[in-house]
């Protein structure tokens, strides 16, 4: 039986959007004047709290009160994140295929109120994050977690992200990795798809 763990913003939710105006808008309070598309590519490129952790370093100040506001300010925009093209689509004909869905994301509490917000939660058997213990991507752990729980087929299991990061998580626990990009020339050794619905290849 096949098994797709997900990766959560920029793969399932299209949240990028929620995220950069929350810390932009965390930012500005500070007076640190970082515009949004920096804010952007800063956080795809590994994750929020690098990010954070990446100005720190460079700013040499401690940040957990500005990242504890963007918390704060995001939870104003989770109502309006909505789901990635043709996401609801691919989950429906995952599940009526009876293939096993879980979730590793870097994501935490409010990642049941957007899954619910988009009727998406019934389909998961379990959504995991670093904030139930597990290591922080690009570590395999929280995919081993699952793999390990519910005793998944690595063989026959993907982890499917929209970054670099997901796809490291998803070598260094040994399950195939799927990158959701529009990039075709990426040199990344994994599979490429460029739309959710590309997934349902997977268990033909």
């Amino acid at each position: 039986m096949k098994s797709f763990i997900f990766d959560l913003d920029g793969t399932l939710i299209d949240s990028y959007c929620a995220i950069v105006l929350s810390i932009y808008e965390s930012f500005k309070k500070i007076n640190l004047n970082i515009d949004k598309n920096t804010i952007y590519k800063n956080i795809i490129k590994t994750s929020v709290s690098q990010y954070f952790k990446s100005l720190e370093n460079d700013l040499g100040i401690n940040l957990d009160f500005v990242r504890k506001d963007y918390l704060k300010i995001e939870k104003n925009y989770l109502n309006d994140i909505k789901l990635m093209p043709n996401a609801l689509k691919m989950l429906e004909e995952l599940y009526k295929n009876n293939s096993n869905l879980f979730i590793f994301t870097h994501r935490g509490e409010s990642r049941f109120q957007i899954l619910k917000n988009n009727n998406i939660d019934k389909y998961f058997i379990d959504t995991i994050s670093p904030y139930e213990g597990v290591l922080r991507k690009p570590s395999g752990d929280g995919i081993n977690y699952l793999c390990n729980k519910y005793n998944l087929d690595k063989k026959e299991t993907y982890y499917v992200g929209d970054r670099l990061i997901d796809m490291e998580s998803a070598k260094d626990a040994g399950v195939f990795g799927i990158l959701l990009t529009n990039d075709n020339n990426t040199n990344i050794d994994c599979f490429i798809i460029n739309d959710l619905l590309d997934l349902i290849e997977f268990i033909k």
